[in-house]
């Protein structure tokens, strides 16, 4: 029924456990205490049930998976916790993967046993499942350590798509990668391959990436997003998530997508999410600071110019070249242009930090308070080649997406002009969207 051969068969030692076999009487005159088998649980527990035994990665057999042929329950019986079967830590396959997520840099992540053979069976062997529990932050520790690129191949219903989110939330707070396999109209990975197996790479390489994944899901849940309503559940389910991203790159990026699919501006976006990721609760002052939220690239920079402003003017033409996606950025970037020339103002960090805050309005102010709290948590008594260095990386890094932000505001624009119905504008925005193209 599955469509498993025997090769197949015989590398995963699948098995079945027949009510003639006296497993325990067969280990007992092999000389194996009995108190020991006590702990390793009882075998005759899984009789008349097909046997999947569980491998570590060195290929040893720690446990055993029971799967029923009929309508008994439990569907599924598992060894106990041992010394060394330790459900929160072993990955089923992993013994057999490990090489082959190496190669592929990218491992596939599965609900259960029969889609980890299934996938083998089709050549896909970079593919792991848990066992015998839900996937935990040991897991995905130790398949880090082989790749930081996860594929998530879950059920698609309720169950399976409840585990997408809690693993993509793991995933993203450790800054790991990960895009979600969608099966169409079927309901897992082993049920594909049965029956469409060319659909498996069809439906890799159209994968969804994480954040993309969460949004839309959102937006199936919520409804209608172009009233406010669903636009607020949407950004309560998402940001439930994406709070718990530290990684700057990453959190612009979420805050991007997010803005473009919900047709919000940026500031919004970003606002929403610092309130996100404040705490409520009064607590622990260190864990209360200001400089422990995280800040998007732009925010670095122009952290990094306010701590060290007799460095503007080296940097002057690059900072005018920028296309900031945050009006509160573009306000103090203005400042800055205004006041870099000052001489005097530059060599005296305060009096330039208070001349800034003057020209600005007081949720700006407060913002600036809170930047220059973040870089002194991030980089204490920060030095002048240091600085350099970190302004080096950040105008690179805003050059090379400064492109990608523009096409995204466009296509934001135009997505607008084509619910008004503004033909004319359409056009325009497509030529300009086009030329933009050619550029990068």
């Amino acid at each position: 029924k599955r469509g498993l051969d025997e090769k197949t068969i015989r590398k995963f030692r699948l098995g079945y456990a027949s009510r003639t076999i006296s497993a325990k009487d067969l280990m007992l005159r092999k000389g194996v205490p009995a108190a020991e088998l006590v702990k390793a649980g009882s075998p005759e527990k899984f009789f008349e049930r097909v046997i999947f035994p569980i491998f570590d990665v060195m290929g040893h057999v720690i446990g055993f998976t029971g799967r029923t042929l009929g309508d008994s329950q439990p569907k599924y019986l598992n060894s106990p916790e041992t010394p060394l079967f330790n459900k929160s830590r072993i990955l089923y396959g992993l013994n057999f993967a490990k090489g082959a997520i190496k190669d592929s840099d990218a491992v596939v992540l599965v609900e259960g046993q029969f889609d980890v053979i299934s996938l083998h069976h089709h050549g896909i062997e970079n593919a792991v499942a848990s066992s015998g529990t839900a996937i935990t932050e040991q897991q995905l520790q130790i398949l880090s350590k082989y790749t930081p690129n996860f594929l998530l191949a879950f059920d698609g219903d309720t169950a399976g798509i409840n585990t997408t989110k809690k693993v993509i939330e793991l995933l993203l707070a450790a800054d790991l990668n990960a895009r979600v396999i969608n099966f169409g109209k079927f309901k897992d990975a082993d049920e594909l391959l049965l029956n469409d197996p060319p659909a498996w790479v069809i439906q890799q390489k159209a994968a969804k990436e994480a954040i993309d994944w969460l949004i839309d899901q959102a937006i199936a849940e919520s409804g209608d997003i172009k009233q406010i309503e669903g636009k607020k559940k949407v950004l309560k389910a998402v940001l439930s998530i994406v709070k718990l991203i530290d990684d700057p790159t990453r959190l612009d990026h979420a805050a991007q997508r997010l803005a473009s699919k919900l047709g919000l501006s940026l500031d919004s976006i970003y606002s929403s999410i610092t309130r996100a990721k404040s705490p409520r609760q009064s607590g622990d002052s260190a864990t209360n600071r200001p400089g422990k939220a995280s800040l998007t690239n732009e925010e670095q920079l122009l952290a990094i110019f306010l701590s060290k402003p007799q460095l503007i003017k080296d940097f002057i033409d690059k900072l005018k070249n920028i296309v900031w996606l945050s009006v509160d950025a573009r306000s103090i970037a203005d400042v800055l242009e205004n006041c870099y020339t000052n001489k005097a103002l530059v060599t005296n960090q305060n009096q330039f930090l208070s001349q800034v805050k003057n020209q600005t309005n007081s949720q700006i102010a407060q913002k600036v308070d809170a930047w220059m709290f973040w870089l002194s948590d991030q980089w204490n008594n920060l030095t002048d080649p240091t600085a350099i260095e970190l302004l080096e990386e950040k105008f690179r890094l805003l050059s090379n997406k400064s492109h990608e932000n523009q096409k995204t505001q466009l296509a934001q624009s135009i997505k607008t002009a084509q619910e008004a119905g503004d033909v004319k504008e359409i056009k325009k925005l497509m030529n300009k969207l086009n030329e933009l193209t050619k550029e990068a």
